[in-house]
């Protein structure tokens, strides 16, 4: 199985995709930017296998506003 660098979000807006790239190698917490503001997300400590790769999944932690 080959790890894939995208997240499954779990959590959050239902209106993100689920699926969303990340950097090399993972962070612990990304953030994915949404109408005028920020979704962060933590690494949940787990990974889940889809198609025969291996996504990490990231739980929504909390949402920020963009400075004006």
């Amino acid at each position: 199985m080959q790890k894939k660098h995208e997240a499954e979000l779990q959590g959050g807006p239902s209106d993100l995709r689920s699926r969303h790239p990340i950097p090399e190698p993972p962070q612990e917490e990304i953030k994915v930017p949404r109408r005028n503001g920020y979704e962060h997300y933590s690494f949940s400590g787990s990974y889940q296998e889809q198609s025969g790769e291996v996504i990490a999944v990231f739980q929504w932690s909390y949402r920020t506003q963009s400075a004006e």
